[in-house]
Order: structure tokens, then C-alpha cells, then sequence
């Protein structure tokens, strides 16, 4: 799930988790917009995020946020997507 981090998780972003939850499906936050608001208020957001992953069934436990402007994590994110593609 893609989760702005300059609004953090979202009524709409909670209820599509507890549907993936509800379902067994696995999700992982992948925060956006990183550069977007200060690296305190940053790391405050993925704090409280990754707070409310703990009681998500479904969720991976951690989150990750990016910055696609600044190159911020957008290598670890590829190797997240490349981890779920399929073998040629």
C-alpha cells in the first residue's frame, strides 16, 4: 500500500487494511512524498504507522519511506518489487 507521508494512514487506508487483514492477505506500507515534510515529522509518522502495523494480522511489520524526487530508499523499494516478480 502506497500511504502519503504527509498525511499518514488514512480512515480509507484502515479500512482497506482490515479488508486485506480480514482476507489473509499480505501488505506491506510503502511510504511516499518522504521529502515532502521534515525528517523529524518523517520518522514520527513511520513510528506511529508501523505502531498500528503490530496489531494488523496481515501487515509487514515494517515501513518504508520514500522519496522518488531524492532517490530516498527507491533502491530498496525495487528490490521489495523485485522480491514478488514472477520468474521469467
Amino acid at each position: 500500500m502506497l500511504v502519503d507521508a504527509r498525511h499518514g494512514l488514512k480512515e480509507n487506508d484502515l479500512e482497506i487494511m482490515g479488508m486485506l487483514d480480514e482476507a489473509a492477505v499480505a501488505y506491506r506500507i510503502i511510504m511516499t512524498k518522504g521529502d515532502k515534510i521534515k525528517p523529524t515529522e518523517l520518522t514520527a509518522v513511520s513510528e506511529k504507522t508501523q505502531a498500528a502495523l503490530k496489531k494488523r494480522a496481515a501487515a509487514f511489520p515494517d515501513v518504508l519511506p520514500t522519496s522518488a524526487e531524492k532517490g530516498h530508499n527507491i533502491p530498496e523499494l525495487r528490490a521489495i518489487l523485485d522480491e514478488y516478480a514472477l520468474p521469467a
